[in-house]
Order: C-alpha cells, then sequence, then structure tokens
C-alpha cells in the first residue's frame, strides 16, 4: 500500500511540474518543497470528540505552486499514526480503544486571500535588497481530495452487536481547512496549517457502529518548513 501512496504523491508532483514547464513565458515561477511535523487526531465511534492525550505524531512532505497571485495548488503526503480511547469520555464503561497508522495523500488549491506586508519580510527584504512586496505574511483557505490508507489494531471486550471491526480502512477524502505562511527571505519560509478530512471510511479506528450514522473525520494540524525554487525564462536562479 505504502508503494500506491508513493505513486500518487509522484504522479501529483510531475502533474504540477509538468502543467507549468509547458507554459512558454518569461514570468518568474516559484516551486517550494515542504517538510513539517504534524498532530493528528481522529473523530470516530470510539471515544467522544477532541482528546489532546489521543493526539498522535505525523510528518508531512508536499509540493506547492503558485498559480498566480492569488490561487496556488499543492500536494501533500501525511504518514504517522491515530489512536482513541473511550477512557474519561462519556462512553468510559465500553473500554474500547484502538491505535493505527494512517496515510494521506491528496492535492489541494489554496485561496490566498489576503497578504500583510510584515516586520520580519520587511526586515529580510532590506538586508537582502529586495522588494518588500515579495516577502509576506499571506492567510489562506484550502480544499481538495485525496485517499486514505489505515490498519487499525481494535482493542475491546468482546465487539458490540450492533458493530462490524476491520484490520483496515481506505477512502477517498476532502481536505479544508485554514494556514497561514510567512517568508523568511526569499527562498525560505514557514507555514501553519489546520485540516480537517471528511472521509468515506467509517472504519479509521476498526469499528463501525449502526448507531452511529456519520463517517469517520479527522484532522491534521502541521508546522512545515519551505524552500523556494524559482526559475525565469525557465532558468533557475542560484541562491547568493
Amino acid at each position: 500500500m505504502n508503494q500506491i501512496v508513493t505513486l500518487f504523491f509522484v504522479a501529483g508532483m510531475f502533474f504540477l511540474c509538468n502543467s507549468t514547464v509547458s507554459a512558454q513565458n518569461k514570468r518568474s515561477k516559484v516551486y517550494e518543497l515542504h517538510l513539517g511535523a504534524a498532530a493528528a487526531n481522529v473523530f470516530g465511534d470510539i471515544g467522544s470528540g477532541f482528546q489532546l492525550s489521543q493526539t498522535r505524531p505525523a510528518v508531512y512532505i508536499g509540493g506547492r505552486y503558485d498559480m498566480n497571485e492569488y490561487f496556488s495548488a499543492k500536494v501533500n503526503l501525511f504518514a504517522g499514526r491515530t489512536a482513541g480511547n473511550d477512557e474519561g469520555t462519556e462512553n468510559d464503561l465500553r473500554k474500547y480503544s484502538f491505535e493505527a497508522p494512517v496515510y494521506e495523500v491528496s492535492a489541494q488549491a489554496e485561496w490566498n486571500f489576503l497578504r500583510l506586508n510584515g516586520s520580519l519580510g520587511s526586515l529580510s527584504a532590506g538586508k537582502k535588497g529586495l522588494s518588500g512586496a515579495s516577502l509576506q505574511t499571506r492567510p489562506y483557505l484550502f480544499a481538495g481530495v485525496g485517499f486514505v490508507f489505515s490498519e487499525p489494531v481494535f482493542k475491546s471486550p468482546p465487539i458490540p452487536p450492533d458493530g462490524e471491526v476491520k484490520e483496515s480502512a481506505a477512502g477517498f477524502v476532502l481536505p479544508f481547512g485554514l494556514g497561514v505562511r510567512t517568508d523568511l527571505n526569499r527562498f525560505w519560509a514557514l507555514g501553519l496549517e489546520i485540516g480537517g478530512r471528511f472521509c468515506t471510511s467509517d472504519y479509521l479506528d476498526g469499528l463501525s457502529l449502526t448507531s452511529h450514522e456519520t463517517k469517520d473525520f479527522y484532522c491534521f494540524t502541521s508546522l512545515h518548513v519551505a524552500y523556494k525554487f524559482h526559475f525565469t525564462g525557465g532558468k533557475l536562479e542560484k541562491k547568493r
């Protein structure tokens, strides 16, 4: 399954690069490589609501391209763990719990709805002799489509009569959320993103209950560093 996720990610990166390289114009193009860490939380049939104690780590790698001043395209790969527990919740008497690795690949569109010329960007621009207009803090909204795969381990007393347990889960997801990015200089940036995922699977926690009609939902909160590749006239700009 990991190979399938990798192929999706590579294909997405190739599509983004190929679609822009084919445009024969002189304007500057900026591609970004992202690397970061994330916190993962699942909202399913086990536990109740948000559980800080069940937050688990994930790693993130992605690629981004500014299509124009307001819209960007991005591909992502998340890999990490998820967990849930009834202990301390309204479902405490059941004593259900689970742990699972989780993998997500997705493609997203971003809307950069505001540009702020912050002091950090202005200071960096002054030191580099660059225009402050290109070094900004940009909040954005995002939405997209993706695929998730998980292998949950359901830990519990006997399976409930109205429930079904599976050892693997896969489904399509609809990511959405809010992010903010700040340029440190012309080549480096930091980003913070909070996003939820609607999922077509009800087995991300290993359990599906007929009494619980909604599908599983999960979210990633990620912090990443971005390195920017500048192309002008098809040539890569070298860092000075």
